[in-house]
């Protein structure tokens, strides 16, 4: 799911953990390990941008692309820059070990 041989991969999980205690009193999180954590706000992303992209254009019709055919789905260009323009923020509650997405930018 992520590329933990990348050079910044063990900074950036640093950084995630010295940020959890710099701003809370308790020991370590004890909710979801960090690859389900950001799995999770991927998926809500990509929901986003798919719901907005559908709003402005319909996106369910057509043929269904099939794995074995070379064909391409129409709206991923479309796709792309919508998801380009989503932004999620994430934040910690410390009382109640709670993660928290904020609404898009």
């Amino acid at each position: 799911m992520f590329n933990t041989s990348h050079r910044f991969y063990p900074e950036f999980v640093r950084s995630l953990n010295m940020s959890w205690r710099e701003s809370c009193e308790r020991g370590p999180y004890p909710g979801p390990a960090l690859s389900a954590a950001l799995l999770f706000d991927a998926l809500h992303v990509v929901v986003g941008a798919v719901r907005e992209l559908n709003r402005s254009q319909d996106i369910g019709g057509g043929r269904p692309l099939g794995c074995g055919t070379p064909g391409i789905w129409p709206h991923g260009t479309s796709l792309m820059n919508y998801l380009r323009m989503c932004q999620r923020r994430i934040r910690f509650r410390c009382q109640q070990r709670i993660r928290c997405l904020f609404q898009r930018q």
